[in-house]
């Protein structure tokens, strides 16, 4: 039921102020890697600059030391990451942006901590042969399934495989 009034008061103006929800941006976007014991290096950023803070922090992953639990305001992440698994981990970063009392939509960071190979022992079989002999140099105690890139000089020329 719809009533009406006879009676109509004074108009009044009200003034409405919207505040627009930061977005943030995450430098690298939001799947990253690194090397085991390589620092982050990772820039948060605002569609309002000047008046975003930020709130991140890493899940916990038992297999990585050097991610931060504790919520943070800073706006970049330098976590110190090492893996110490036989594995890559994945550490997960949360993060949300905040301007005028608004708080904007949690961003999730995937990096992966990628171990870095470790050359056990190495067997040369004339290595150090002339140009038109071959050799070969066997590598131990790298990770199976795991793809690596070989870089030597050939005659003073950097080459990989």
């Amino acid at each position: 039921m719809l009533f009406r009034s006879r009676c109509q008061g004074s108009q009044q103006n009200i003034s409405v102020t919207i505040n627009p929800v930061p977005v943030v941006s995450i430098s690298g976007g939001t799947s990253q890697s690194v090397c085991s014991g390589t620092a982050l290096n990772i820039f948060l950023s605002s569609n309002i600059p000047t008046s975003t803070t930020y709130s991140w922090f890493a899940l916990s992953n038992s297999n990585v030391t050097g991610e931060s639990q504790v919520a943070s305001s800073a706006n970049r992440i330098a976590d110190l990451l090492v893996n110490n698994s036989t594995f890559n981990s994945t550490v997960i970063y949360s993060v949300t942006g905040t301007a005028f009392g608004c708080r904007g939509e949690n961003n999730i960071i995937s990096v992966s901590v990628d171990l870095k190979p470790v050359i056990q022992s190495f067997t040369p079989a004339n290595p150090t042969a002339c140009a038109t002999a071959t050799g070969s140099i066997t590598l131990n105690g790298l990770y199976p399934s795991r793809i690596y890139t070989v870089s030597y000089k050939k005659n003073g020329v950097a080459e990989s495989i």
